[in-house]
């Protein structure tokens, strides 16, 4: 019978994961009596990491995948009788780690209405060029009070002053403009 290691064993590619080299991370394995069986879980990790490599899609997750899918597999086999099918019981269990990873992640919210985001201003655009075309085609006094107004003045005693004209007739003259262009953009 072998004496209970510490680390991994020599055969595996990935010795210094567990090793005195692991730094901050360094995990013991859990005490494996066969030394066979422990040989055939290191010729298992090629496939595993390929397996998980699969799953994953990222090479950094399927390693981790795999080293954890081992570390489960000695802690079971620590405990329990090996497995007939060793193979097919380690890659169950590199599944079953992967479904688990799965369900951690949080899923995103879905989008709502309030999410959506700004709608195309092509319409308004095309509204204010046709707005735009129609001031032209207005009387000159009106025309240049429209275009006050387009720049954002809408205070008639403003515009009466800037104009120099009574705040009456400024109205006045807003009011015609206004429903000349409402017919005109009609």
């Amino acid at each position: 019978m072998a004496s209970p290691r510490k680390q991994w064993h020599p055969g595996c590619h990935r010795r210094a994961a567990f090793g005195p080299d692991a730094g901050s991370r360094q995990t013991e394995l859990p005490t494996v009596n066969d030394t066979e069986l422990t040989k055939t879980l290191c010729a298992m990790s090629p496939n595993l990491r390929r397996a998980a490599l699969r799953l994953t899609g990222c090479p950094h997750a399927a390693e981790d995948l795999a080293q954890e899918t081992m570390l489960k597999m000695l802690q079971w086999l620590e405990k329990s009788p090996a497995p007939e099918n060793l193979r097919a019981y380690a890659l169950t269990t590199l599944r079953n780690l992967t479904r688990a990873r799965w369900r951690s992640i949080r899923p995103t919210e879905p989008l709502t209405d309030d999410m959506a985001v700004t709608l195309p201003d092509a319409p308004d655009r095309l509204h204010l060029a046709e707005l735009r075309r129609a001031i032209t085609h207005l009387p000159p006094q009106q025309a240049r009070l429209m275009t006050l107004v387009a720049e954002g003045e809408t205070s008639p005693a403003v515009l009466a002053k800037r104009t120099g004209q009574p705040v009456g007739t400024v109205m006045s003259r807003l009011s015609r403009a206004r429903a000349a262009l409402k017919e005109a953009t009609a």
